[in-house]
């Protein structure tokens, strides 16, 4: 009698297509997830369109690009944001060209993902999928038989493998079902992405989860599931809006985000058939994401409210782009500042262009002069209510002629 081999991974399981949990360990990041939300929503609603567009432009360029670096593909951030740009604002174009036919397909993929609340279907998946490559030159060094058909399932086995240390060969990490089953399983898939009452985002964690592991096409499926994902949860929560990036949550973590996938779907590691840590893991990292969308959102508005301030002021490019460098750096919880030998190297000019532009941002109260505690020359900060109360900055320890970044206090007043 031939004795069966082990049943190794979660498509095996005669409960697949369930993904269990326990709902009581989730309650409280559900909770703390839809007030945040409500929150994000509740501040952008004051505010005008002007605000809101450029958040939006603002997550979806770190969702587009984050989504693509965890894939390993290195995308330009400006040429995603000019993308966005011109799908928002048609006149926007006119006067920007470095976007790309790559990233204008990306970010004409994720738009529609989020604004069209038909229901998904298998054409569907397939017309994301070709948008995905069909500006890359991802087959530029295949065989013929090895290349891959763009907007079609596979038509092998897929076998996720990684290098031992010590080149002592590979293992696998995961094993995907057999393409002839994949008609079927994709469309449990959607019937549950489409009709389930879930709770959205936890909805979005299964439908993430359950797509990667089905592992459709022979490249590109965690894109599509975090699209998936993205559609999920804009249709569900009625977002207008792309106001935070799950993405970007799981690239800062995705040494953890392999990690966890690989747990969860090997049965040799998830015993017990639970789905619990992963969804939790997945609420986490919206929940960061949202609380990261939170004060870059405010950082945006303050910025608004800075240049309405001071909008009857008559700033050369040179200055513009400074002052607009030192709030992005504010945004992310840093103050930075610089000297005038470093401006002079970052605009290319003459050390007294620099002492000009430099003086007059200082005196239209927009830069302050700050002693740097061991250096010779000043540094120069922005002037807003984080900065206002200092005057010395302890220095790190940095490469020469780069601008300075300190983890910013909130303001004490």
């Amino acid at each position: 009698m031939i004795k069966k081999s082990p049943k190794r991974w979660i498509w095996e399981h005669e409960k697949y297509g369930t993904f269990p949990y326990n709902k009581d360990e989730l309650v409280a990041i559900l909770n703390d997830i839809h007030v945040m939300k409500r929150m994000l929503d509740n501040i952008l609603s004051i505010y005008g369109e002007s605000v809101v567009d450029e958040v939006q432009i603002e997550n979806v360029t770190e969702e587009i690009y984050d989504n693509s670096r965890i894939e390993g593909e290195q995308l330009e951030r400006e040429s995603i944001r000019n993308s966005m740009a011109k799908a928002i604002n048609k006149n926007y174009a006119q006067s920007h060209s470095i976007s790309t036919k790559h990233t204008d397909a990306l970010v004409d993929l994720f738009m529609e993902s989020r604004e069209n609340n038909k229901p998904i279907t298998i054409r569907r998946l397939h017309e994301w999928h070709r948008g995905i490559f069909i500006h890359t030159r991802t087959n530029a060094k295949r065989s013929e038989e090895d290349k891959i058909i763009f907007g079609r399932f596979r038509d092998k086995e897929i076998r996720v493998v990684e290098e031992l240390f010590g080149h002592r060969g590979q293992r696998t990490r995961y094993l995907a079902p057999p393409p002839e089953t994949l008609e079927e399983d994709v469309k449990r898939f959607l019937d549950y992405c489409n009709y389930s009452q879930e709770d959205p985002y936890i909805k979005a964690a299964i439908a993430h989860l359950w797509f990667v592991s089905i592992h459709p096409y022979e490249d590109g499926n965690g894109r599509i599931s975090r699209a998936v994902a993205d559609h999920i949860l804009a249709h569900e929560t009625k977002e207008h809006y792309k106001t935070y990036s799950v993405s970007s949550g799981i690239y800062m973590k995705h040494a953890d985000y392999y990690g966890i996938l690989s747990e969860t779907t090997d049965l040799y590691r998830n015993r017990h058939f639970d789905f619990t840590p992963w969804i939790k893991w997945h609420l986490e990292i919206t929940l960061a994401a949202l609380k990261k969308s939170l004060k870059e959102s405010t950082f945006i508005i303050e910025r608004g409210q800075f240049w309405e301030k001071n909008q009857s002021l008559k700033l050369n490019d040179r200055e513009s782009k400074c002052v607009n460098a030192l709030f992005d750096a504010l945004s992310k919880g840093k103050i930075e500042s610089f000297t005038t030998k470093e401006y002079m190297e970052e605009y290319g000019v003459s050390r007294s262009t620099a002492r000009r532009d430099i003086n007059a941002l200082v005196a239209s109260n927009m830069l302050s002069k700050i002693k740097y505690e061991g250096e010779r020359y000043p540094r120069y900060i922005l002037k807003t209510d984080e900065t206002s109360d200092l005057d010395t900055i302890i220095p790190l320890h940095h490469e020469e002629n780069r601008l300075r970044t300190h983890e910013s206090k909130p303001s004490q007043r």
